[in-house]
Order: structure tokens, then sequence, then C-alpha cells
């Protein structure tokens, strides 16, 4: 490919999104291109991309993508996000084209992603940034927070604990704090970070699901990709928070999520089950690289995923999934991977491609 990273992302994949991934007037999203890097608007849209897409252009104009449109886009899609709101269960989880519910499921996963689109949208100057970071939060802290500890994963809903709400979050809550100061978000980061040392990381990795008090679970697994997502948003509250020995427990989750780094170095989707090899564990891999000081593995994984997600992909996407054979598995390129992109190349900017 032979393009640094911070130009393929910027020069290439995001202005072909700009292009073909977003009604400029609605600021609606596509759930995903076509293996020719088309539109496919008749394939149906989850709400969580809306907000994924949104915290993905307001970071990349903070770090310097300064594209005309960028700026109308922010400001149509978070108006159109704010009226999608639903009374009675919040924001939607499906959209239809003109970004209006079609299913508001209530579900703590996307209300954390509209957490971080608002605050990552406040930070360039959106004017309905803080509106959509204060209605999430609100909705979080009344609607899913459970009085026994941790919040619910559905609203209302006292059902099984999952860690991956729980990890964006932290996510949300570590941005949103940076952005504000709001007081009540760092108090979730203490809060997220201490169940994640006394419950969620459990032997070296991360227990998926655990019972509604934080206990074992019939059903759980593991996902080293969360694992490395996890290690990296530790050591970021570690340092938020000034506690030295939180940072050495997200660096141990670290090393012991390279237990699973294969032969050719990928990394599988979930332990114990038929292989399957998504680009976004590789990217978490790579963050963690770069975060925990591991330079010399850098370039290496960069050829990694070049050679078998992008390289294979096409000119502004990427391939999405291999199977155990390392073939490509399905023919479309999800607009939701852009936040992946956003969040695990930046700190590898320069490198080549």
């Amino acid at each position: 490919m032979m393009q640094t990273l911070d130009d393929w992302l910027f020069g290439t994949v995001l202005p072909h999104w700009l292009d073909h991934g977003v009604d400029a007037d609605t600021g609606v999203f596509v759930e995903c291109l076509d293996a020719d890097g088309a539109a496919m608007p008749e394939v149906p849209r989850r709400g969580r991309v809306a907000p994924r897409q949104l915290f993905t252009l307001a970071r990349a104009r903070r770090l310097g993508f300064i594209e005309p449109r960028v700026m109308g886009v922010l400001d149509a899609g978070a108006t159109t996000l704010l009226q999608s709101r639903t009374d009675a269960r919040g924001f939607p989880s499906k959209i239809d084209a003109q970004g209006r519910a079609v299913e508001a499921g209530g579900v703590l996963y996307d209300h954390a992603f509209v957490l971080l689109a608002g605050a990552e949208l406040k930070s360039v100057g959106v004017e309905a940034g803080a509106e959509l970071a204060a209605q999430a939060t609100d909705l979080i802290e009344t609607r899913f927070r459970d009085a026994s500890g941790g919040f619910h994963t559905v609203m209302d809903t006292r059902d099984d604990k999952l860690a991956n709400p729980h990890m964006h979050l932290l996510e949300a809550s570590l941005l949103h704090h940076q952005v504000s100061g709001d007081a009540g978000a760092l108090a979730r980061v203490r809060e997220i970070a201490e169940l994640a040392r006394n419950h969620i990381v459990q032997d070296g990795v991360v227990a998926e699901r655990m019972s509604p008090d934080f206990g074992a679970s019939d059903e759980n697994w593991v996902e080293p990709g969360h694992c490395y997502e996890w290690a990296f948003l530790l050591s970021e509250a570690a340092e938020m928070l000034d506690d030295p020995a939180m940072g050495k427990r997200a660096r141990a989750l670290f090393e012991s999520s390279e237990g699973f780094v294969e032969e050719d170095g990928l990394v599988v989707d979930r332990v114990g089950a038929d292989s399957a090899y998504r680009l976004w564990p590789q990217l978490e891999r790579l963050r963690c690289l770069v975060t925990f000081g591991r330079d010399a593995d850098v370039e290496p994984l960069l050829q990694t995923i070049a050679k078998n997600y992008l390289d294979r992909g096409p000119k502004a996407g990427w391939i999405d999934k291999l199977d155990g054979h390392r073939k490509p598995v399905g023919e479309r390129v999800p607009a939701s991977m852009l936040y992946h992109l956003m969040t695990a190349l930046p700190p590898a900017f320069g490198r080549t491609l």
C-alpha cells in the first residue's frame, strides 16, 4: 500500500465514506458498503452505528481531518440522533433511512456510544454534543443503574451482567470527564475500574458474562479483542485516577492476552469457537502494542493487517472477517469498523502500511 496510516485514513478512507456512507443533509449513515465500496442503503441500520460514526468523524476533526463537509455532517447527524430518542426506551437500537427509531431497545451498549459521541462532538464545538451527553448520562444513571452494583444490560431489566457494555461505558466516561470535567463521569470511571478488578477480569482474561450480582454464569466465553480493549482502557483509567496498581493490572491483562496470538500474528475472535478472525481484534492489539511499549512488534502487525485485511478489500475499505483458512468471509464493509480504525490507528500515525 505504501501510505502512512494517517494519509490512508484521512486521505482515502474518510473522504470515500463521506461520499458514499452518509446522507449529508440528515447526517444518517449507512450500515455498510459493498465489496466495490458502494453504499448499501437497503441494509437495515443499527442505531449504534450513528453515534459510532459521529464519534469517528469528530475525533478525526480533532486530530486534524480538515474536510469542509465534516462539520455539516456532524451538526446534522447530532441533531437527527437527538430527535431519534423515544420517551419510553431512550435512544433506538434500529433506525430507518431518515434516522427515525424503528426499534427502541433500551440497550446500555447503544447509550454508552451516544455518551461517547456526545463528548467528542462537544470537543469540536458541535452544539448538540453537550445535550447528547447530558441525555445519555441521565438515562444511564436513572434507567440502567442497578442499585446492587453495575449497570443493566437492558433498561429496567435485572438480567445477567455483560462486560462489553460496561467497557464502553468506561470508555465514554473517560472521554466525558476529559472533555467536560464532569464529576459523575469520573465517579463512573472509578466504579467500573473497581468492577473490573473485583469481578470482570478473572484469571488473566475478561469474563464476558456474569450473573446479575457479578457471580459466575453458566454461559461464559473469552474474546481476546475485548481483553485488549479492557487493558487499554484500564491503563487510561489508571492514569486519570493516578493509580499505579491499576496500571500494573492493565499491563498484566495485556500480557496475558498476548497468549492468544497465533503463529501468523492473528488473534481469533472467540476462544474455543469456530475459527474466525475479524479485523477489529487485530486493531485492538495494535493499540495495546503501542500503549504498552512493544514497539518492535508494531510494524510486523501492521504488515499482517495490511496483507490480510486492507490490501484484499476495496480501495477505501477492508476485509472484515477471515475464516480459519484465512479466506475472506462475506462481501460487506461494515461502517462500524471505522470506530476501531479511529481509536487504534492514531497512536501509530506516521508509520507506513
